[in-house]
């Protein structure tokens, strides 16, 4: 198996034999904490409190790893294998120590330099002329005019605002809170202007076709200004107001385009849930006067939403084997809020958002 398998497998692992039938609440709690302690010691920073909280991780799965062994889900080519001695967990305890010692484990990773080979060399090289004979060159030239842009524009933001440009060292913050020196010296320096912006996501809303005869319809996390309360939402369609020639639009209707969404309702918790331990959720369904059922919904603009979320459906004891990837949004009427969907969702539902 690939790098890349093994992440996929994290990512659904939990919320796909949760409530199975042949699995049991420590199995599936065994499983979340080995899952959690990898997600965790792969943060890029860390504090006292988030080590801490890697090894209570660490220390929960060996506490209810017997019941993988009981299960019989221990198995190799030869069979079932009735213990963990396995090098790889016995590695994990050296952990804690390593990252008080040389910091986090993410700098002896291969990642960053795999990804440091795409954002500097492939994504440049398609904007040279594509000759080999100086391709090193151009690449670097691109490079070096992409930093004295983004160092023309800190200062044009600092002098408008009369900001000495001296970066004068501030004493570390008991916690860490930017990665990004650059953001944390505005956040000091210009607290106003600070403004983190994040990775683009693709939110769709498609309506049925060949390829998804019910529809593509993603789930997003909103927050309502007016209450600073969070929902979980389904967007059904993403529009845009437009006026008569003559008229004009409130304000509010042209300042972003607009999302129709329906709601989920949270019935379970993470510290409510025995099994997977995440925010459980279910279609709202009400009834009119004439019977007839319905999903309730509302218009809300594009600019309170949060981030995209993924949600696994409820399997329960036995799978639907008509759940595909392509109906299970439409099809399922529970689901799982899925908190090992990628590093920035895990750590949004850790950090007491919700």
């Amino acid at each position: 198996m690939t790098c890349r398998e093994h992440r996929d497998i994290e990512r659904t692992i939990v919320a796909t034999i949760a409530g199975a039938a042949n699995t049991t609440p420590n199995f599936v709690h065994a499983i979340r904490f080995l899952t959690e302690f990898i997600y965790q010691a792969q943060s890029p920073v860390h504090t006292d409190s988030s080590i801490d909280a890697m090894v209570r991780s660490l220390d929960e799965f060996h506490r209810l790893k017997q019941a993988i062994l009981d299960a019989g889900a221990r198995r190799g080519k030869s069979g079932t294998i009735n213990n963990f001695s396995i090098p790889k967990i016995e590695l994990f305890h050296s952990f804690a120590g390593s990252i008080k010692d040389l910091g986090s484990l993410l700098q002896f990773s291969a990642d960053v330099s795999e990804r440091l080979l795409i954002t500097h060399c492939k994504y440049p090289f398609e904007r040279t002329s594509r000759q080999a004979r100086n391709f090193t060159l151009q690449v670097v030239q691109i490079l070096n005019r992409d930093e004295t842009m983004r160092r023309f524009n800190l200062y044009t933001l600092l002098h408008s605002h009369g900001t000495p440009l001296v970066n004068a060292i501030a004493t570390e913050d008991s916690i860490v809170a930017e990665t990004d020196p650059t953001l944390a010296w505005i956040a000091r320096v210009l607290p106003a202007e600070q403004k983190v912006v994040m990775p683009s996501q693709i939110v769709q809303a498609f309506p049925p076709s060949d390829t998804f005869p019910l529809g593509n319809c993603d789930a997003v996390l909103v927050q309502l200004p007016a209450n600073n309360d969070t929902y979980i939402a389904q967007v059904r369609c993403i529009f845009q107001a437009v006026t008569k020639k003559g008229h004009t639009l409130p304000r509010y209707l042209e300042d972003s385009p607009l999302l129709y969404v329906q709601y989920f309702q949270i019935t379970t918790t993470p510290t409510e849930d025995t099994s997977a331990g995440m925010y459980c959720m279910k279609r709202i369904y009400h009834r009119d006067g004439t019977g007839r059922v319905f999903r309730p919904g509302s218009i809300i603009p594009l600019t309170v939403v949060t981030c995209a979320i993924e949600l696994i459906p409820v399997y329960g004891l036995k799978m639907d084997r008509t759940i595909s990837a392509a109906n299970m949004m439409e099809i399922c009427d529970e689901y799982y809020l899925n908190t090992f969907s990628d590093k920035e969702v895990f750590n949004t539902m850790h950090s007491g958002l919700m």
